[in-house]
């Protein structure tokens, strides 16, 4: 990747974050909450959680599927990403998560149908969908997150 494309990766990075932002914010003032402005401490508590899950995979091997959330370790990943300012594609989402594909692509179709998470086709390839959370998911994970403090 040249240094023009790392730029413009790292701005639409930045673009998206915003606007998710933005958007949690209007449909916060819509509904006559409060808006989340910060999430850096909740970002904190969402890696710790996912680093223990992987933790506990690989202390168990092959047998970590005994203790499948697909669905939590995808809005985990998600809202990491969110945080860093990034988007992810459905492959990335499965591998994050530790699933299969097949069972990634469920589970993310529930998400959808849940109003957690959204997706929309790559711009570059058209074939590539890309995840992200919703304003209601990422409402959702922070509420979650802090009351985890």
């Amino acid at each position: 990747m040249s240094g023009i494309d790392a730029l413009l990766a790292a701005q639409v990075a930045e673009l998206h974050k915003v606007t998710a932002a933005l958007l949690l914010q209007l449909r916060m003032i819509q509904t006559g909450r409060h808006a989340v402005h910060d999430v850096e401490h909740e970002s904190v508590i969402a890696r710790k959680l996912y680093a223990e899950r992987r933790r506990r995979d690989k202390h168990f091997d092959h047998c970590g599927a005994i203790f499948g959330e697909p669905a939590w370790d995808i809005l985990l990943d998600l809202f990491i990403a969110y945080e860093d300012g990034k988007s992810q594609s459905v492959s990335a989402t499965c591998i994050g998560a530790c699933v299969p594909q097949t069972t990634g692509l469920r589970w993310i179709a529930m998400l959808e149908r849940e109003g957690l998470v959204h997706s929309w086709h790559g711009e570059r390839d058209g074939r590539y969908r890309i995840l992200g959370l919703t304003p209601a998911g990422v409402e959702t994970m922070v509420r979650y997150l802090r009351d985890c403090r």
